[in-house]
């Protein structure tokens, strides 16, 4: 992770995802960690504190640092690749449930991509041209990273991931997950 915000999704976590548990090795660096509805923090002799201090395999985070590096989680579990997302209309922070990567155009299912807007993630995003189909500097889905979907319904999908490609491993901030 690089410091400051950086927007984080976990396509593998323990049984027991409580932020405290997952996060205790770690709790000096990090700042605090914001998703849709919710943040958890630590906060000195105390511990972590705040509304959100479970992590979700659906959500998206922003995982705030003090200082840059990486860190692993340890016994992590893949997620159900084939999960269903409940967006709502308007911005909704979710995951990407894989190691993997697929573009944004085969990343959605077909049916629903009418209903997209957008698609925002730190450093990029993409929007559908009626001309020239999906145009951005990120029109791709990738392990490890979280995704504001811009909807204009109400939608429940699951991600298409017969194009998947499983070349990544290890995201490009430093989170480590175990190979599939």
């Amino acid at each position: 992770v690089n410091p400051g915000a950086n927007l984080k999704s976990f396509y593998a976590l323990p049984e027991n995802s409580s932020v405290v548990d997952v996060m205790a090795s770690f709790e000096e660096y990090f700042v605090g960690i914001i998703t849709q509805g919710g943040s958890c923090a630590p906060v000195p002799g105390i511990g972590w504190v705040g509304g959100q201090c479970t992590l979700y395999p659906e959500k998206g985070y922003w995982l705030i640092v003090s200082s840059g590096g990486s860190f692993s989680i340890e016994d992590a579990f893949l997620v159900d690749p084939e999960m269903s997302y409940e967006l709502g209309e308007g911005a909704n922070l979710i995951s990407f449930p894989s190691a993997g990567s697929v573009g944004v155009s085969d990343g959605f299912p077909d049916d629903m991509e009418g209903s997209i807007v957008g698609v925002i993630t730190e450093g990029g995003s993409c929007a559908p041209h009626p001309d020239y189909g999906w145009v951005g500097g990120q029109c791709s889905f990738h392990g490890g990273k979280g995704y504001w979907i811009i909807s204009n319904d109400n939608i429940s999908f699951s991600y298409d991931l017969s194009t998947l490609s499983r070349t990544r491993v290890n995201d490009d901030f430093g989170l480590s997950y175990p190979e599939d």
